[in-house]
């Protein structure tokens, strides 16, 4: 075993042993007669069942340690971890009977592998000392573009202590049984190789970390991209579409996507619930049908649900085998919105879409394995379970919208009405980019109806612009009344 960090030199630590239970005879006879004892201080001058030693701490050198878990699994320390999971290293370097000045601590994430094994871009610096230089860190550096931690400015008294910490994700497909090492290099301040990182779960002195792939033949990987106009005005619609590729060699059952809409003090695309084209399981080519696997419909084939603002969200889940996305196909999904009514000209709106939870079979397997996901920024730039699309905002001409609410059932906005109720249109016009002078917005309510289905004198002007001649309208007027 070995000392724990914290140890001090010059202690003693001791540690006692003993016997707590015999028998003299086997477990086959029911008379045989057992003997216990106590532990107690090893009571080391006496020869009975217990017996102590003892150590004293002698420090010298240092100690360089690194260390990781898998965040996605939960084991800490960890020897062995699946495609995409989040790792988290941890480094600590310890001085004991001398202080070490001007240090640098420099770890290439991907340097012992032949193949780069994390996502670039990733990279996260979560723990790092006081006062340290930490700007050539970088989450795409490194000569597989993987990353690179460059802690520079660091020192420590005899005696002394620091820890740094960072995440980094692992690629969502690297086959099986692949070992991916790390290690990281202090340097001294003439620039010599000072030591390099021990992982203390490995028998050894200056071993890499290590993580072993282990993930079964037939588990399911889905890499998501997403797509959309480059430019939107207001009033029109958008086109977007959600693509997500099985690039593992077992079916994606029960997939689950999320959608997050921008929404800001800017504008977004928050307030309209998007609008479901079509969605449909592909061949890898993303256009060729795949026999039983048609159009999807909403509500039986896959459900659907939107938590306006301050969510945006919105959720799809796969309900049945239409929607099993096998090796190599493609679940495309396409949907319309349009632009908040406050979005203003030339503001960038980023959406992230990804896949956050999939199954590796039906829901009649009780032993299916599931695997989930989180939304971060997207990760354009990383071919994973999620993506994000920007939209840029070129307002044109102008927005002429008219929309009605049934204030006596609630329903906002309103498709249907019973006779009676009392609804409230809310007119709206908006420039962009030109101004518009003296001009003059006319509504007679029944001209587009066959016989007057308003009833007369019930007309009541609600808002309407500061300074405006409203002297015009009238409860009873046009050619219905």
């Amino acid at each position: 075993t070995q000392l724990d960090a914290n140890t001090q030199n010059g202690v003693t630590l001791t540690n006692v042993a003993g016997t707590i239970q015999w028998f003299n005879g086997d477990s086959s006879n029911p008379n045989r007669k057992s003997s216990t004892r106590t532990l107690t201080n090893g009571t080391p001058s006496i020869a009975d069942h217990e017996d102590a030693h003892t150590v004293t701490v002698a420090l010298a050198g240092y100690v360089f340690e690194k260390t990781v878990a898998d965040l996605t699994s939960g084991v800490n320390p960890a020897t062995s971890a699946a495609p995409g999971d989040k790792l988290r290293y941890t480094l600590r370097f310890r001085t004991t009977n001398q202080a070490l000045s001007n240090f640098r601590i420099f770890d290439e994430m991907d340097a012992l592998n032949a193949q780069p094994d994390f996502a670039s871009g990733t990279l996260a610096l979560v723990t790092s000392p006081a006062g340290a230089d930490i700007s050539a860190t970088s989450s795409t550096g490194g000569t597989k573009g993987t990353g690179v931690i460059d802690i520079r400015n660091l020192s420590l008294p005899v005696n002394g202590d620091i820890l740094i910490q960072f995440d980094i994700t692992l690629k969502p497909a690297i086959a099986n049984s692949t070992v991916v090492t790390n290690q990281a290099t202090l340097f001294a301040a003439n620039g010599s190789t000072f030591a390099l990182s021990d992982d203390p779960n490995v028998n050894g002195t200056v071993d890499p970390t290590r993580v072993t792939i282990l993930s079964a033949a037939s588990d399911p990987a889905l890499v998501m991209r997403k797509s959309g106009p480059a430019t939107m005005n207001l009033g029109q619609w958008g086109n977007f579409g959600v693509d997500v590729q099985n690039t593992g060699l077992g079916d994606a059952w029960n997939v689950s996507l999320r959608d997050l809409l921008p929404h800001g003090a800017t504008g977004g695309m928050c307030d309209l619930t998007p609008e479901i084209l079509n969605a449909q399981v592909f061949a890898a080519d993303g256009v060729t049908p795949i026999p039983g696997k048609g159009l999807l419909n909403p509500g039986s084939d896959y459900s659907r649900s939107y938590n306006a603002a301050p969510n945006c969200q919105l959720d799809l889940t796969m309900l049945t085998a239409a929607g099993r996305i096998g090796p190599n196909e493609r679940l495309i999904i396409r949907y319309r919105t349009q632009l908040d009514a406050n979005t203003q000209n030339g503001v960038t709106l980023t959406n992230v879409a990804g896949t956050i939870q999939w199954f590796n079979g039906d829901s009649s397997n009780p032993n299916r394995k599931s695997s989930t996901r989180t939304l971060t920024n997207g990760t354009p730039s990383i071919a994973d379970h999620e993506d994000a699309h920007t939209v840029t905002v070129a307002l044109a001409g102008y927005v002429f919208e008219k929309t009605v609410a049934d204030l006596t059932s609630g329903v906002n906005p309103a498709t249907s009405a019973a006779p009676g109720d009392k609804l409230r249109y809310t007119l709206r016009f908006r420039t962009t980019n030109q101004a518009l002078s003296n001009f003059r917005i006319f509504d007679e309510m029944d001209a587009l109806n066959a016989q007057p289905d308003f009833a007369s004198g019930t007309l009541a002007l609600v808002t309407s612009p500061a300074g405006a001649d409203i002297s015009a309208t009238s409860s009873t007027g046009g050619t219905k009344g």
